[in-house]
């Protein structure tokens, strides 16, 4: 999540014992597991949970990690199983040594090494935020390795609309969240790179993504100790997001795809647009819901997903 509009704040400030097989990836078991596995040249923490056909799980950034996902997705792991990882330099997984090891294309072949791993055929593939801008570009490139594609809450899928979206979140911040934002920047801790200083700016910044404010105490911000490092690392990223616009490849995407949006976040119109050029999508939009459905709607969420999934 460096969420979609995170996208560009951290990179310039700092920057789920059950067994379940793939659909069309034979009948190989996947045990529940808490692990780091070194794929296409990283060292990535994965965590598999649940019960019934696999999801593989993107979160959000760059920079944050899986956590932000838990406890309020273990609903989702009732009726399939979640293979959630950490994205390289963030959270429990590796870091690459020098800004070489930092480009979308190397998360993009990251996801197909954790489809791979498991043995996957044909994956059911979720992005939340700047996990589904990632889940397009992979869907754009490896559409035949697809059951299904989920985005909730994409970050744009053009540079324009991601500006534009900024530009929206900034002015929706409430006067007192940004005088209570620009303290904690001024603080000791943030300038000292404590990620708890960290993960308080974040709360400030993603409250006006929830349909309710009050409920941003249900997200689950935990920052690593290199967080600070990792984001620095992460910034070389914007080499490959200074201009960007990929509605158009979109339209090659043949496989079911469902879109899910909150009817208050800044993202609905980038959603739709998105839904718009997917040649097979459905576009969800929740009701007194904001950017993170699983915590504010996740029966609604949960049950949009399954009805998709069950009829695919």
């Amino acid at each position: 999540m460096l969420a979609r509009r995170t996208v560009g704040l951290l990179l310039g400030a700092v920057l789920l014992v059950g067994f379940a097989c793939g659909r069309e990836g034979g009948n190989r078991t996947i045990p529940h597991e808490e692990a780091v596995h070194t794929l296409n040249g990283a060292d990535l923490f994965v965590r598999v949970i649940g019960t019934g056909e696999p999801i593989v799980v993107l979160h959000g950034g760059p920079g944050l990690d899986q956590s932000y996902f838990l406890p309020q997705m273990n609903g989702l792991a009732e009726t399939h199983t979640l293979i959630l990882y950490d994205q390289r330099a963030s959270g429990r997984s590796g870091a690459a040594f020098d800004s070489t090891g930092i480009s979308i294309d190397l998360f993009i072949k990251d996801i197909d090494a954790v489809r791979a791993h498991y043995g996957i055929d044909r994956m059911n593939l979720m992005g939340h935020s700047w996990g589904g801008f990632l889940a397009m570009l992979y869907a754009i490139q490896h559409a035949d390795k697809l059951n299904s594609l989920i985005l909730v809450s994409p970050s744009p899928a053009s540079s324009a609309m991601r500006n534009e979206e900024s530009q929206q979140l900034a002015a929706r911040l409430a006067e007192e969240d940004q005088a209570e934002r620009d303290s904690i920047i001024q603080s000791a801790g943030f300038q000292n790179g404590d990620p708890a200083a960290y993960e308080d700016f974040f709360r400030v910044f993603f409250r006006s993504e929830f349909y309710n404010p009050e409920r941003i105490d249900e997200l689950t911000l935990t920052l690593p100790d290199n967080f600070i490092a990792n984001s620095r690392l992460l910034q070389y990223l914007a080499r490959d997001l200074a201009v960007y616009d990929i509605h158009n490849a979109l339209e090659s995407v043949e496989v079911p795809a469902l879109v899910v949006n909150g009817e208050s976040e800044s993202g609905l119109a980038s959603g739709r647009k998105i839904s718009e050029h997917l040649p097979h999508a459905r576009h969800v939009v929740l009701e007194e819901c904001g950017h993170f459905p699983f915590i504010e709607k996740p029966a609604e969420f949960f049950g949009a997903v399954n009805t998709f999934l069950d009829s695919h």
